[in-house]
C-alpha cells in the first residue's frame, strides 16, 4: 500500500504546490487584480474606471484589447489621421484580457448603457481572440467586476472549464515556478558576490532592484533570442502557457458573438492582428493552427465586421521593447499602418454609382483574400536593373544580402500601406542561376527562421535565402537582381519605367452599365517626385475615345478621372492603355468604369456604419 500510496501522495502534493505557487510577480497581479487599466494601477476596479472615462468621454472610436492596445496604439495619431477629436477617442486595455472580457466590457459598459461607438478597434493577438477564458485567477478577477453580480449565461456557458485549459493553467504555474528559481539563483548568486553598500553581501531588495535595471527589455539584444545553444533549445516554448492545440476553434470563441454584438448595435468591429518583433522565438509569435485564422476571417465577416491581419507590417526589432510590445517608435509605425488602412478598408476615397472596377478588385471567400481583378498585360519585359549582378553580402547563417539604398522607396517597408491590405508589394526579385526565388515579399523573420528561397526587402537590402537551405555566399551559384515581370500585388498592378499597361475590359463586364462607360477613373501611387508625364488611351470598338497625358505627380492628390467621348455602350470591346513616359514607378491600385462622374468623398472622418 506504502509503495502504492506513497507515489501518489508525492504526486498530489507536487500538483497541489504547483497550482497553489505564486510567485512576486504574480502576487503583485493578485493584488491589483481588477483595477488596472491601460497600464496603470487604479484607486477602484475597472468597471468603475471605465464608467468614469465614458460618463466625460462619448467614443466615437473605441479601441480594446489586451496590453498590445495600450502598448502599441497612439490615441494622438489616430485622431489626426482619421480627423476625429482626441476626447472622441477612447482606448480600454486590461492586461490578459479575451474574448470574455471584451464581450462583458462591450455589452454592460457600452450597449445596454446606450453608448454607441461609430467603429470598435479590437487589438490583439489571434491567441487572445480565440481564447475564451481566462486563464489566471487575477484575469478572472478581471472579468468578474464587469459583470452584473447574477453572471451573464453567454459567458458563463463560453468559459466552462475543460481539461485543456487545466492544463493550460498547470504549464502557466510551471513557468511561474521556473522563473522564480531561475531568479532566485540569479539574485543569490549576485548577493554573494558583489559587496553591498552596508556590508559584505547585497540584500534581496537591493540585488533585485539592481538586477531588474540591468536586465530590463531596453537593454536585452533581441537579435541574440534565436541563437541559443543546443542545450537550452531543449526547453524552448516550455514557458509559453499554452500549444496551439490548446486553443480553441474560432467557433468556440466569443469572435461570432462579439461581431453580431456590436453589428445589433449599431458599431461597426475591426479585429486587428499586430506584428510581433522579428527575433520573436517561433513558439513565442502568436501561433495557431493551420487554417484557424481563415476561419476567423469567415465568421468575422459573416456577422458584418472586418478583420486586418498587419502581421506582414514591416517592423525592425529596435521598434519593441520586448519580444511582443511596441516601444513608442513602433506604436508610431503600427498605428500610421493602422490609421491608413482603416481609412481605405472603410471608407474608400470614392464612390460609384453604376460602376465596373478592373483593377483593386479583391474579395474575402471564406477567410481567404482573392484577387478578382482583370489580368492586365504588358507590352514588353521589365528593364534590366542597373547593378543587377552586384556583390552577395554574407549574413549569419545561410541568409546573404545585395544592398539596395537606391531603392528604398521600392522596399516593402516603404510601401505597406499603400493598398488596403497591406501587402508587401517590392516588385524586386532575385534569381538562381536564372531562376526566382520562389517566395518573395517574405516577413524578414521568416526569411532568418524558415529560409527555404524566401527573400524581404527592407528600406536599404535584400535578404535571400537559397531553396535548398545552402548558404548563397558560399554556394557558388549565381544571384542576380531583376524586376517581377508579373508586376502584381493582390489587386494593385505595377507600371515600370518606360512601361505600357493594357487592360482588355470582357464584354460581359461592360454589359452591367445600361448607360454605357461614361468615366474612367485611375487610382495610383506615385512612387518619384520629378515631372513625368503618364499617357492614358482607351479605345472602344476599333476608335479611340480618350486620349490624353497628364503629370503623374497628380496622383498623389487622389485619383485621376477621364470622360470618355462617345461613351463606350454594352456589350462593346475596349481596351485601356496606361503608358509610362518617364523613368519611374508607378502602383496602380485601382482603375474603374462607370455610369455617372465619380463623386470624391472627404474621407478625414471615419464613417457611420
Amino acid at each position: 500500500m506504502l509503495s502504492i500510496l506513497g507515489p501518489l501522495v508525492v504526486v498530489a502534493g507536487s500538483l497541489r504546490a504547483c497550482t497553489t505557487f505564486e510567485s512576486r510577480a504574480s502576487v503583485n497581479e493578485a493584488r491589483n487584480a481588477g483595477r488596472i487599466l491601460n497600464g496603470k494601477v487604479a484607486d477602484r476596479n475597472t468597471a468603475e474606471v471605465i464608467e468614469r472615462v465614458l460618463q466625460q468621454r462619448s467614443p466615437e472610436l473605441l479601441v480594446l484589447g489586451p496590453s498590445y492596445a495600450n502598448t502599441n496604439v497612439d490615441a494622438k495619431i489616430l485622431s489626426e489621421r482619421l480627423g476625429i477629436p482626441a476626447d472622441r477617442i477612447v482606448l480600454l486595455s486590461v492586461p490578459n484580457s479575451v474574448g470574455a472580457h471584451w464581450y462583458a466590457m462591450l455589452k454592460y459598459r457600452l450597449f445596454e448603457r446606450g453608448r454607441i461607438p461609430r467603429a470598435i478597434v479590437i487589438v490583439s493577438g489571434l491567441q487572445s481572440m480565440l481564447l475564451a477564458a481566462p486563464l489566471s485567477e487575477a484575469s478572472f478577477v478581471n472579468l468578474q467586476v464587469q459583470l452584473p453580480a447574477e453572471g451573464d449565461p453567454v459567458v458563463a456557458e463560453k468559459t466552462k472549464i475543460d481539461t485543456t485549459m487545466e492544463w493550460a493553467r498547470l504549464r502557466a504555474q510551471r513557468g511561474k515556478i521556473r522563473a522564480a528559481l531561475f531568479d532566485a539563483l540569479r539574485d543569490r548568486s549576485v548577493a554573494f558576490l558583489v559587496p553591498g553598500r552596508h556590508g559584505r553581501f547585497t540584500g534581496p531588495g537591493e540585488t533585485r532592484a539592481a538586477l531588474d535595471e540591468v536586465f530590463a527589455d531596453a537593454n536585452v539584444d533581441m537579435r541574440l533570442y534565436d541563437r541559443a545553444m543546443p542545450v537550452a533549445d531543449v526547453q524552448r516554448g516550455s514557458d509559453v502557457s499554452y500549444t496551439p492545440e490548446m486553443l480553441p476553434t474560432p467557433e468556440a470563441s466569443f469572435l461570432r458573438e462579439i461581431t453580431a454584438l456590436c453589428r445589433e448595435a449599431g458599431s461597426r468591429v475591426v479585429w486587428v492582428r499586430p506584428p510581433m518583433s522579428p527575433h520573436i522565438p517561433p513558439e513565442r509569435n502568436d501561433v495557431a493552427p493551420d487554417g484557424f485564422q481563415e476561419r476567423a476571417i469567415a465568421i468575422v465577416e459573416a456577422e458584418g465586421g472586418s478583420y486586418i491581419d498587419m502581421r506582414g507590417l514591416p517592423m525592425s526589432s529596435a521598434m519593441f521593447k520586448n519580444i511582443d510590445h511596441m516601444n513608442r517608435e513602433g506604436s508610431r509605425r503600427f498605428t500610421e499602418a493602422l490609421a491608413s488602412t482603416l481609412l481605405e478598408l472603410e471608407s474608400p476615397a470614392v464612390e460609384h454609382v453604376a460602376a465596373v472596377r478592373l483593377l483593386g478588385r479583391t474579395e474575402v471567400e471564406a477567410g481567404v483574400l482573392v484577387d478578382r481583378s482583370i489580368r492586365p498585360t504588358y507590352v514588353a519585359s521589365p528593364t534590366p536593373v542597373p547593378g543587377a549582378d552586384r556583390p552577395v553580402i554574407d549574413q549569419p547563417g545561410p541568409v546573404a544580402a545585395f544592398d539596395t539604398e537606391r531603392w528604398a522607396f521600392l522596399s516593402d517597408e516603404a510601401l505597406v500601406g499603400q493598398n488596403a491590405f497591406l501587402a508587401r508589394c517590392s516588385p524586386l526579385r532575385i534569381t538562381e542561376n536564372g531562376v526566382p526565388l520562389p517566395l518573395p515579399n517574405a516577413p524578414c523573420q521568416e526569411v532568418t527562421s524558415r529560409g527555404r528561397g524566401r527573400s524581404c526587402h527592407t528600406t536599404d537590402r535584400i535578404f535571400f535565402t537559397a531553396p535548398d537551405g545552402s548558404d548563397p555566399a558560399t554556394n557558388g551559384r549565381a544571384y542576380r537582381l531583376v524586376l517581377d515581370p508579373e508586376r502584381r500585388c493582390h489587386g494593385a498592378a505595377w507600371i515600370y519605367p518606360i512601361d505600357i499597361l493594357t487592360l482588355e475590359v470582357p464584354p460581359e463586364e461592360l454589359a452591367q452599365l445600361d448607360g454605357g462607360a461614361r468615366w474612367l477613373e485611375v487610382e495610383g501611387r506615385y512612387l518619384n517626385y520629378r515631372e513625368s508625364d503618364l499617357r492614358i488611351r482607351v479605345v472602344a470598338d476599333g476608335r479611340t475615345v480618350l486620349d490624353e497625358t497628364r503629370d503623374g505627380r497628380a496622383l498623389k492628390d487622389g485619383p485621376a478621372v477621364f470622360r470618355l467621348e462617345p461613351p463606350p455602350g454594352p456589350g462593346s470591346d475596349v481596351r485601356i492603355e496606361i503608358e509610362n513616359h518617364g523613368h519611374v514607378f508607378y502602383l496602380l491600385t485601382g482603375a474603374s468604369l462607370s455610369e455617372e462622374q465619380p463623386v470624391v468623398l472627404d474621407s478625414s472622418v471615419f464613417p457611420a456604419p
